[in-house]
């Protein structure tokens, strides 16, 4: 079967699916040597197409699973923050979830006064699953930072539209 390329790009170039897609298939193109027609990728092509973005992107498929596990997309996220408030902005979000999604995680009624209790309990899962990770980035392990580095730089590309 053949792929109707005209199909695809008619869909693919929404705009909250265009970044997604063509990060997809340059690295499909360039990785696996997909065939991926060069007229699809340049009609796809953002405007800040982005290298950078390719090359972190082909940094983190290179990378050991294992490696990539220790710095989640979240964490990556706050390590990014370069200011304060933005940092804890972050972090704020993370903790303080609506209490809606706390309720559905910790198997509470959403209206119980003990709900409240629980956020304390989140922040200690929350300690416990970034120590190790939040440890190698403040003592600035390449390994973590270059991780880090790379998930935000393509989560921020990819967030743009």
């Amino acid at each position: 079967d053949v792929l109707d390329w005209a199909l695809f790009l008619s869909l693919a170039l929404k705009p909250q699916h265009r970044r997604g897609v063509y990060l997809a298939l340059r690295l499909a193109h360039h990785v696996v040597d997909a065939g991926v027609p060069k007229e699809v990728l340049h009609e796809l092509e953002p405007s800040d197409s982005g290298d950078h973005v390719v090359q972190a992107a082909r940094m983190m498929l290179r990378s050991n699973s294992a490696d990539l596990r220790t710095v989640s997309p979240n964490l990556a996220g706050l390590w990014h923050s370069r200011s304060f408030w933005g940092k804890f902005a972050a972090l704020s979000r993370r903790i303080f979830v609506s209490p809606v999604v706390l309720a559905r995680q910790y198997r509470v009624a959403p209206h119980s006064m003990l709900l409240y209790f629980y956020y304390i309990v989140r922040v200690g899962g929350l300690l416990r699953r970034w120590s190790r990770s939040g440890l190698k980035l403040l003592l600035k392990d390449p390994a973590a930072t270059g991780i880090a580095e790379d998930r935000a730089r393509v989560s921020c590309w990819l967030s743009k539209n």
